[in-house]
């Protein structure tokens, strides 16, 4: 089948110290790990331009720097606090950072007259940053796998080293190299690894393989290449060898449109991905728009016939007041757009909430259609506490 032929069928001090000692022991009891990536939302609403002003990554998501950790109780924050590593009890020497991420939830899902109800361990990862030279360090993120339901996994036992990676890059504008096991630059790096544009793309817990990656970025834009292949040690996510390219462009302060691509190739089946994102900030509303597109294009070792698959996501976030943001995000996934009733999508309406810095509270309700006669109702309430 010809491409042509292809294109053409894809269609806010009130809280008290001892209430801030409690959520931190709410926090600790559900510890254990799903990824989260970084929150884009942040990325023009703040008033910063890039991700890695935040982070250590150069594409975001991780261990946070000492401004991301300012941002977190003078920006994000609602009440305020004492972003610092403990509070600002202990500060690690120069050469060390550390940081982690622990998470619970509260979920009641319905499908199809079939409800269940989970209170379950979401995620424990530890971050650690270790400099051997004013451009050269050692990131790693070490974590225990969460379940909502039991699973026969070991993963889901044992502490598991989810990414570790050497990155060189003198400053943060300009180029830099990274090698280790992390996920490829590519798409919005939402937060939630159950999107449709994480789920379907590769991008879910534990698929991370082993990546090297380069790029260079200034204030204006920024580009990343990455060639990757899978986890030879641990034998997690797809089994495919490829690479991605990210490119994203900035429009004055509070927008910015994107390019991407990827290719994967296994003995199987062979993924030429094209997308699109598109960022922008309405500061007088206080509302940030989010999007996404991508068409997967999937040929075949054996006779079966080439395949498309298309993905969107939209998302709304307003918001009200300092320490408060609520999204609607609208997403779309047409496995095979030559066959009818292949596509799901869903509507999800979320709060988040973050008091005081190192804490967040959110909750959200998802409809999701996933086919004809099956349609799931998803709610879940998600604690999250940060060092």
């Amino acid at each position: 089948m010809r491409l042509e032929n292809i294109f053409a069928m894809t269609n806010h001090h009130i809280y008290t110290s001892w209430f801030k000692f409690l959520l931190l022991i709410a926090g600790l009891y559900f510890i254990q790990t799903q990824q989260v990536y970084a929150y884009p939302s942040f990325q023009f609403s703040t008033d910063n331009s890039r991700c890695n002003l935040c982070h250590y990554s150069p594409t975001g998501g991780g261990l946070i720097n000492q401004y991301g950790r300012d941002e977190s109780s003078d920006t994000i924050s609602r009440y305020g606090g004492d972003g610092d590593f403990l509070h600002g009890a202990w500060t690690p020497p120069d050469w060390i950072d550390i940081g982690g991420d622990f998470r619970g939830a509260v979920a009641y899902r319905d499908s199809n007259n079939h409800s269940e109800a989970f209170i379950f361990p979401m995620q424990m990862d530890i971050y650690s940053r270790i400099e051997f030279h004013p451009s050269i360090a050692l990131s790693t993120t070490i974590g225990v796998p969460g379940r909502a339901r039991n699973q026969t996994s070991a993963f889901n036992k044992y502490i598991f080293p989810r990414e570790y990676y050497l990155l060189w890059q003198p400053h943060t504008t300009g180029s830099y190299v990274r090698a280790g096991r992390f996920a490829p630059p590519f798409g919005l790096r939402v937060p939630d690894h159950t999107n449709y544009i994480r789920r379907y793309m590769g991008l879910r817990v534990f698929e991370e393989p082993y990546t090297i990656s380069t790029g260079h970025i200034q204030d204006k834009w920024e580009l990343h290449l990455a060639a990757f292949m899978q986890d030879p040690l641990f034998k997690t996510g797809p089994k495919d060898t490829g690479g991605t390219l990210l490119f994203e462009q900035r429009l004055g302060r509070m927008s910015g449109w994107g390019l991407q691509s990827r290719i994967t190739t296994n003995d199987q089946i062979n993924h030429y991905t094209f997308g699109a994102t598109g960022k922008t900030y309405f500061e007088s509303l206080k509302l940030l728009i989010l999007a996404e597109i991508d068409t997967d294009i999937q040929t075949y070792v054996t006779d079966h016939p080439m395949q498309v698959s298309t993905l969107g996501h939209l998302s709304l976030g307003y918001f009200p007041t300092e320490g408060l943001l609520l999204e609607s995000i609208f997403s779309h996934y047409d496995e095979n757009v030559t066959i009818s009733n292949t596509e799901r999508n869903f509507i999800n309406l979320s709060a988040r909430l973050f008091p005081y810095a190192h804490y967040e509270l959110h909750g959200f309700l998802r409809w999701e259609h996933i086919s004809e006669n099956t349609n799931s109702l998803l709610g879940m309430f998600m604690f999250h506490y940060y060092l």
